[in-house]
């Protein structure tokens, strides 16, 4: 959806449009997980420590974006593959 979004604005170049797209992305992940559970669990519920709570739950959600994104990285084949071919060509030259 938002890459659509991007597409309609008609960016120049390439960098612009990552730019454009991963600012989208940001603001739309943040809405997602920090402004959700706290309409939800603080406003809503009234539960700010409990288990469940806003504290807890935005607790969990840091430490798993600290930990999967590394781990992705560590085991994506293709971005290994790239990387190797690059350094085989950068050796060639």
């Amino acid at each position: 959806m938002y890459h659509k979004i991007v597409d309609k604005e008609l960016i120049s170049t390439k960098s612009k449009f990552n730019i454009s797209f991963a600012t989208k992305l940001t603001i739309a992940l943040f809405m997602n997980t920090a402004m959700m559970s706290y309409f939800i669990d603080i406003l809503g519920e009234k539960n700010y420590y409990g288990p469940g709570g806003f504290i807890f739950t935005e607790s969990f959600v840091f430490l798993w974006n600290a930990l999967i994104p590394p781990l992705v990285w560590l085991t994506d084949p293709w971005t290994h593959q790239k990387n190797h071919k690059r350094a085989e060509e950068i050796k060639k030259a």
